[in-house]
């Protein structure tokens, strides 16, 4: 069972890789709105989650097929007209549901890494869990002081903390300053898309992929355009002097120091951040409706598997 789920996990770590290398290439493309790359991450945490897909002649991955050794049909679940398969990068196994390998010494050598690899994904846990554990014990006591927004004499950063309850917590020198009201409206944007609920599931989806480079690389590039994004979000309604002072409170709030996953308003990519903010021109209608487009044919290709 366990060589099994960690053939499963090389492969879709492959495939991951290759798509969150392409959405890399296109986060250089200033023509691309950044709300759109946004929305392409997606495609790599469900690669990294889903072991399977619809087979298709859209897919991207037809035209890399000398890496992809096999297509598996997935048992139980192939209909005559949709195709459900799974990728095989490593091409390396003899049979699948189980697995098994071609050679006992790759059986065992398979075997030895599917071990490695659980205690890895465990070690990754524990770690992460431990240093989440004490980022709370570091805020101390809260005090309430409207709505979701709260306060305590420890907190250096705003943040948003919580994941399904969220609340705001702002230190105690911003609560009587003008830089609140664009604390507040940063923050507000990350609750109301349950951003830590998705960083969350970012960082556990990271830990069970953790031998692979790419994919902390592909996380810290998500979280700076989850930052970016909400920045853009926040001053879609303020006036060219108010987004002036939002990118000052930006720089200002940044030099505190963050907490583990929960910092908000904290150090992500802050030049890249106020210069977005500074050049910030709304999406018209038409701009809008061709990102839509762009996102959803890209998934289409990128998210299939290639046909047999």
């Amino acid at each position: 069972m366990l060589n099994t789920v960690f053939y499963s996990i090389l492969n879709m770590s492959v495939t991951a890789a290759i798509i969150g290398l392409l959405i890399m290439v296109l986060r250089k493309i200033r023509l691309i709105p950044r709300l759109g790359i946004y929305c392409l991450w997606t495609l790599v945490l469900l690669k990294l989650l889903i072991p399977f897909s619809v087979s298709s002649n859209l897919s991207l991955l037809n035209l890399v097929r000398p890496f992809i050794k096999k297509v598996v049909s997935v048992p139980g679940i192939e209909e005559d007209s949709i195709k459900v398969s799974m990728t095989n990068s490593i091409g390396t196994a003899e049979t699948y549901f189980p697995v098994t390998y071609k050679t006992q010494q790759l059986e065992s050598l398979f075997g030895a890494a599917a071990s490695i690899w659980i205690i890895g994904v465990l070690s990754s846990i524990i770690i992460v869990s431990v240093l989440y554990y004490l980022a709370n014990r570091q805020l101390g006591s809260v005090i309430p002081i409207r709505d979701n927004i709260f306060t305590g004499e420890k907190v250096e950063v705003p943040l948003v903390h919580g994941i399904f309850r969220q609340c705001i917590i702002v230190p105690e020198m911003y609560l009587n300053d003008l830089r609140l009201k664009y604390i507040v409206l940063h923050e507000q944007i990350h609750v109301r898309r349950h951003d830590n609920l998705l960083r969350v599931l970012a960082v556990i989806t990271a830990c069970f992929h953790w031998f692979n480079p790419f994919v902390w690389i592909f996380l810290k590039r998500f979280i700076d355009d989850m930052e970016l994004t909400c920045d853009l979000a926040a001053v879609k309604k303020l006036s060219a002097d108010e987004r002036k002072r939002y990118a000052g409170t930006l720089v200002e709030v940044a030099s505190g120091h963050g907490f583990l996953m929960s910092a908000a308003f904290g150090k992500s990519n802050v030049k890249v951040r106020v210069m977005n903010v500074l050049t910030y021109k709304k999406l018209s209608v038409l701009a809008l409706t061709v990102t839509l487009i762009f996102v959803a044919a890209l998934s289409a290709i990128l998210l299939t598997n290639p046909i047999r």
